[in-house]
């Protein structure tokens, strides 16, 4: 699969994490959240470990979206 067909997959992914990641830094708070934010970049990295068909790369786009929308999001608050 090429990567480029995955921009506007992780583009609308990462809109969606922006506001969870709101929701989620007003719910739990930016302490409780910060020793969790980059595990999803650990799943990420671990699913392109397996290999690089199209179903693992659409998951590597989803928790990278989650990590990146974080990463913009929570050191901020904390």
């Amino acid at each position: 699969m090429d990567l480029v067909a995955l921009f506007p997959v992780y583009t609308a992914l990462w809109i969606v994490w922006m506001v969870l990641s709101g929701w989620a830094l007003d719910r739990y708070g930016a302490a409780r959240l910060m020793s969790f934010f980059q595990l999803p970049m650990m799943i990420a990295l671990l699913i392109l470990c397996g290999g690089d068909n199209a179903g693992r790369c659409l998951c590597w786009a989803f928790f990278l979206a989650i990590t990146a929308r974080c990463y913009g999001t929570l050191p901020n608050a904390f």
